[in-house]
């Protein structure tokens, strides 16, 4: 398999893994990542408070946004990078991610419960300029 088809088919499989987490109600979603956090900190506390939960979930679920357009970004950029792009212009990873963000928003609007959160895109355009920084710093800062 060339690296070409590789990287497209990661990144394309990214996508549709985020829209289909997208895709949950906010009931499914939202159940999903409080098991996911009260079980996090049971393992370190006994008996965390509810607080604590409420601030953690929300805490990992901006985490997650950070993280999972991160990935995206990356694979974007090596599929860029495979089809001869520059490392210069394959930094349209991150519009290219960031656009995705904005699709994957409008998107939420659409399923019961869910939201289309400015913010949200903030932090997945931060993770995809994050990863973008991450496999360039050199080139960014002209490191030698």
């Amino acid at each position: 398999m060339t690296k070409k088809i590789f990287y497209t088919a990661l990144t394309v499989g990214w996508m549709i893994l985020i829209y289909a987490l997208s895709a949950k109600t906010a009931d499914v979603s939202g159940g999903e990542s409080t098991y996911i956090t009260e079980n996090f900190l049971k393992f370190f506390l006994d008996n965390p408070r509810r607080e604590l939960i409420d601030i953690s979930e929300i805490i990992f679920r901006k985490l997650c946004h950070f993280g999972e357009y991160a990935v995206l970004s990356f694979f974007v950029y090596m599929m860029l990078r495979s089809f001869g792009f520059t490392a210069k212009r394959a930094s349209l990873a991150i519009l290219i991610s960031a656009l995705y963000a904005v699709t994957d928003e409008v998107h939420q609007y659409f399923v019961p419960g869910r939201a289309c959160r400015i913010f949200d895109i903030a932090i997945d355009t931060l993770g995809a300029s994050f990863a973008y920084l991450t496999v360039n710093i050199k080139r960014v800062f002209k490191i030698e």
